[in-house]
């Protein structure tokens, strides 16, 4: 499953870096500063 057409900033994220690697992590939404994970 690509999440990339719904977090686009994803899409730059391995630009930095010389080897490939998974992104294997949660997804964390702020709103005002604080996690809301009903917006994930």
């Amino acid at each position: 499953m690509s999440l990339l057409p719904r977090f686009p900033e994803l899409v730059s994220l391995h630009e930095g870096y010389r080897h490939k690697f998974i992104l294997d992590e949660e997804l964390n939404v702020l709103v005002n500063g604080k996690p809301n994970f009903y917006e994930v």
